[in-house]
């Protein structure tokens, strides 16, 4: 797993850190219910371990780019259409994406329910790993 975290992250430092497109699509609407940062252990692979030796993967370098890439078509507070996403998962900021890292890490990593119309390149969704248990500010 660590070599191919690794290997991720050298390709992702390689070829930038994603675009600005909007990837809004349509869907069933997500859960409303609530989560918190660390407030549960989702038994992942990753761990404080990964984190000394991940790469520093911030919001400044990659989570803002990926947040409005892949969420901001239904999870920005001035989103036209949110395709039925609960007004209380806004991820703007780095604040509001750590609140709810479980639910996140739950939706697009273990059920692939997120993003709507299909998931996340493997690429991205080893990134994102390593972002929500390794690069938010609490």
């Amino acid at each position: 797993m660590m070599v191919t975290m690794r290997w991720v992250l050298t390709l992702w430092l390689f070829i930038g850190c994603g675009s600005d497109e909007d990837a809004a699509s349509e869907g069933a609407a997500q859960s409303d219910a609530e989560d918190t940062a660390g407030q549960r252990d989702t038994g992942s692979a990753g761990s404080l371990a990964d984190c000394e030796d991940a790469a520093d993967v911030t919001w400044d370098n990659w989570g803002q780019s990926f947040f409005r890439t892949w969420c901001a078509g239904c999870h920005a507070a001035d989103a036209p259409d949110r395709h039925g996403a609960p007004e209380t998962f806004v991820f703007d900021t780095e604040g509001q994406v750590a609140n709810h890292r479980w639910l996140i890490r739950e939706s697009v990593l273990e059920s692939d329910r997120m993003p709507l119309g299909g998931g996340l390149p493997e690429a991205e969704a080893e990134i994102l790993d390593v972002y929500l248990l390794c690069g938010l500010r609490d």
